[in-house]
């Protein structure tokens, strides 16, 4: 496994000799900023919003004291705004109170700032300060990892744990720039290229111990399956129907038995609009009776 690491690596340097943080940043802080904004978001929006907000707020106290909707309205497009502009300027605010206006570079010392999970710290102390703690976890290393038999896990922290023991520590930095790369150019979620992925041979097959591709399935697989789709979906559609039959009779039977109730209560002094107000109301019950009778026998 350890040999098969190596050249996956190897392999992965040789596609992507460039590959490094994709986050425009100049400093520490600005680093940390635009990894907030980077959650739920790509990184090319986040590079679009960056230049104007470090332009305007070039450092921690700016941040600070700026107008939290100011903030709102500069990172609004990265989704997510209110968070994102209250975890930043909660984080500078902290940064300044406890580290002298300095990004801290302990990992509890990041982790305690607003809006950072390790994911974030481990960005900021691999790019900032170059320290190799762990590997970052996102959507394209989580799909890579499990697709390559890397890790059988879902949850970012126990798939950085199972990384940190498979991949030798001198690769921490840069396998994630490296994976993020491959997921983005060629081994993407919904139709990875196989045919001109160079790690096909490292792909492998679940339950066995063959190698394959990430291949989409056959065209016999693919029929089954919309066959499969086709019923789903029509079942689906007239269970659907039947609980929608059945959420009108009770409707009616409530409107009428409601309506039977206020005009029995009130008594009206016109025996004429009492019986009037009472037939509907046997009607709109009878009909909503007829309605689930004939949902269920459906």
């Amino acid at each position: 496994m350890l040999a098969d690491v190596n050249s996956t690596i190897k392999k992965l340097h040789s596609a992507y000799p460039a590959a490094r943080c994709a986050l425009s940043h100049s400093n520490p802080l600005q680093l940390l900023i635009a990894t907030i904004l980077s959650a739920q978001c790509t990184d090319e929006r986040v590079n679009l919003v960056t230049p104007a907000l470090f332009a305007r707020y070039p450092d921690a106290p700016a941040f600070a004291s700026a107008k939290l909707s100011d903030i709102e309205t500069l990172v609004r497009s990265t989704g997510f705004y209110h968070n994102k502009a209250r975890h930043i300027q909660g984080a500078c605010r902290q940064i300044l109170a406890a580290h002298a206006g300095a990004v801290p570079q302990a990992m509890d010392d990041l982790l305690a700032l607003p809006g950072v999970a390790r994911k974030t710290a481990n960005v900021v102390r691999a790019e900032a300060f170059g320290i190799a703690t762990g590997v970052v976890v996102d959507t394209h290393v989580r799909r890579l990892s499990q697709r390559l038999g890397w890790t059988q896990h879902i949850d970012p922290v126990k798939i950085e744990q199972d990384l940190i023991r498979l991949i030798p520590r001198r690769h921490w930095l840069d396998i994630s720039h490296l994976l993020i790369f491959h997921g983005r150019a060629i081994c993407t979620a919904r139709k990875p290229e196989c045919t001109r992925c160079p790690l096909t041979a490292a792909v492998p097959v679940r339950g066995t111990e063959k190698r394959n591709t990430c291949h989409q399935p056959s065209s016999k697989t693919q029929a089954h399956k919309t066959k499969g789709e086709k019923v789903m979906l029509k079942l689906s559609a007239t269970q659907s129907r039947w609980l929608l039959q059945v959420l009108a009779g009770l409707l009616l039977n409530g409107s009428g038995l409601c309506l039977l109730a206020f005009a029995a209560h009130n008594k009206y002094a016109n025996a004429g609009e009492w019986f009037y107000s009472g037939t509907l109301a046997l009607v709109l019950v009878n009909a909503g009776i007829c309605l689930v009778v004939d949902a269920r026998s459906a």
